[in-house]
């Protein structure tokens, strides 16, 4: 189905978030005068239904869920899962279902397009990705889950050399049509609420590669989850591979035994992301840059918010935001590549029935002095890390971000790092991971405030 297809039908959009909005924003733009049914499940607030300005219906439950079924077509967000048992009502009542992914690639999918997936990563890398080719004098427009919604892209001038595009698990899991190149960086198993089981979430990551037959797959050799996925697809390249580009134990980049950038070439903290940087320079090889002769753009990249950021440094102690660590591997990512400080770290979030077995392993292992765990998984994180550790690390339960920081900073010597990696999404006490990155900030230069 083509957006064009979409003129003078009745359209309806199940989710009023990122997605929904440029849904509705893109069907107004195409006709001014139509009206736009948006249903959620739970009432819309006010606030988030003035971002839709005019010609949005709201409506939910039930009642609402019966005018939905009365459209001709509805543009479904990722974050609804394409399992829930409602749209097979949709279907029955007759009513063709889409994505704003997918029709985006309907307009666009004969294009040069990379998209980049994987449990953790993916924004850095993507964005990593449209940074060197701009740089390089290819023009390249990001967007997907970082940067622009799809259909905020529909019409792009000029249009760009290549598309780059992030794909969550729910993105790729809907997809029609595959992209050009597509990057697989690691495969942990998250999101269970919406794919259902791990061997699904596999399923719907491995989608984005077997939608056309030319697809070139960047795989991570280093991950068996995604090593794996070889055998589905013909054209493979790979990095985390010692015979290619792969990140050394310093987080120096090589290709086989040649060093091509020292630690410190790129400004991303820890090993984990010079490996994400193998799998950008493995992608845009496949557009004719040269992996080698990158310095400056690499160096150039700035990191992206909410990922390792330092956030400043109060009391002595440096703070440091890794909100968007919502399992337990980003959150042992994160203590590797501070592990010659001193830390107090910040854990916990909502409920998702994560193992945090490894994780907790990691902690008594690592140079974490103090481990503070927020509602809820918390205090089960506290809890593995105290049946393990014999009392070290010492462990702390707070009932939310402000007072976890307090504890944190006064629980790490001057020179320590008080890092927030909860290792859990944030919907307990947060929309997001960037609210709550948020507040972490704040209450980091609170710190300062009660020292003075």
């Amino acid at each position: 189905m083509r957006f064009a297809d979409l003129r003078g039908r009745r359209v309806g959009v199940w989710g009023a978030g990122r997605e929904g909005l440029a849904a509705h924003r893109a069907l107004r733009e195409q006709d001014a005068g139509r009206e736009v049914l948006v249903y959620t499940d739970k009432p819309v607030d006010p606030a988030e239904r003035e971002r839709f300005g005019y010609g949005a219906a709201f409506v939910h439950g039930a009642d609402g869920f019966g005018q939905l079924e009365s459209c001709e077509v509805v543009i479904r967000s990722p974050g609804v899962s394409r399992y829930r048992p409602e749209l097979e009502r949709l279907r029955a009542a007759g009513v063709e279902l889409t994505t704003g992914t997918n029709l985006w690639f309907a307009e666009h999918g004969d294009e040069r397009v990379v998209a980049v997936t994987g449990t953790k990563g993916k924004s850095t890398t993507a964005s990593l990705i449209a940074h060197l080719l701009n740089e390089s004098g290819v023009r390249a427009t990001l967007g997907g889950n970082v940067g622009r919604a799809p259909l905020d892209l529909l019409q792009a001038d000029p249009a760009p050399d290549v598309w780059v595009l992030e794909l969550s698990s729910f993105q790729a899991a809907d997809l029609e049509r595959g992209p050009s190149i597509g990057v697989v960086l690691n495969i942990h198993p998250e999101h269970l609420d919406w794919h259902g089981t791990p061997e699904r979430y596999l399923e719907d990551k491995a989608n984005m590669l077997v939608r056309r037959a030319d697809t070139v797959a960047v795989l991570n050799r280093a991950d068996p989850r995604v090593e794996a996925l070889a055998d589905r697809v013909a054209n493979v390249r790979w990095f985390g591979d010692e015979l290619g580009l792969h990140a050394d134990e310093r987080g120096g980049i090589r290709r086989g035994d040649e060093l091509l950038y020292e630690p410190g070439a790129i400004r991303l903290r820890g090993v984990h992301n010079a490996l994400n940087a193998c799998a950008a320079l493995t992608a845009v090889a496949e557009l004719g840059l040269d992996p080698a002769g990158l310095a400056e753009p690499l160096h150039s990249f700035e990191p992206l918010p909410h990922r390792l950021e330092p956030v400043g440094t109060y009391a002595g102690r440096t703070f440091v935001n890794d909100s968007i660590s919502t399992t337990p591997p980003a959150a042992i990512a994160a203590l590797g590549a501070l592990a010659e400080s001193p830390i107090a770290l910040i854990a916990g979030g909502y409920e998702r029935g994560q193992d945090y077995t490894g994780l907790a392993q990691r902690i008594v292992e690592s140079s974490v002095e103090l481990v503070v765990g927020l509602p809820d998984t918390g205090r089960r994180i506290v809890a593995e890390v105290d049946a393990l550790g014999d009392g070290e690390p010492r462990t702390a339960l707070a009932a939310d971000v402000d007072e976890a920081v307090r504890i944190a900073s006064a629980g790490v010597p001057a020179g320590g790092v008080v890092l927030l990696s909860p290792a859990a999404p944030s919907y307990v006490q947060f929309k997001d991971f960037e609210e709550r990155g948020a507040a972490f900030a704040r209450a980091a230069a609170r710190v300062e405030e009660r020292v003075a």
